[in-house]
């Protein structure tokens, strides 16, 4: 995944660094909140009507889901403007992470909620893990040596 772009200035890497900083403290407070297999999360989908297996099935899916790093590591060596496409994917998982918490208002059954927070988590997840690979390689590419 390693681009040809010279390495970055001092100025460049410090700048970075906050980025990277800041991205983590977010990223810790979202994933409190909103990580599947948390507190939060699994008794939100209680309430919602999910099941102690759909509770499995969804954090099994999590895992199942990163593969999609697999091949998203070779679409996205095409790609020119990475940046534009972390940020859109980006905004795309947590949209879709988000919408969790309009199911009971969509969705009258529980059924159907269930069946929908399924295809909503896990397209929420492969926008999240297909940018995965750029963004972990701009990250060892900022970290200095």
């Amino acid at each position: 995944m390693q681009s040809d772009n010279p390495a970055l200035s001092a100025s460049q890497t410090s700048r970075a660094l906050r980025i990277f900083l800041l991205t983590g403290v977010l990223w810790a407070i979202w994933s409190v909140t909103s990580g599947i297999g948390t507190s939060i999360f699994t008794g939100y989908l209680l309430w919602a009507g999910a099941t102690s297996s759909d509770i499995a099935n969804l954090t099994a899916l999590a895992y199942f889901t990163c593969l999609v790093q697999i091949v998203s590591l070779h679409i996205t060596r095409k790609i020119r403007n990475r940046r534009n496409l972390v940020v859109g994917c980006g905004v795309l998982e947590v949209l879709f992470r988000s919408l969790t918490l309009v199911l009971p208002l969509l969705f009258v059954s529980a059924d159907h909620r269930v069946l929908a927070l399924y295809g909503i988590v896990v397209v929420g997840l492969c926008f999240g893990y297909s940018i995965s690979p750029i963004f972990n390689d701009w990250m060892a590419r900022t970290i200095p040596e």
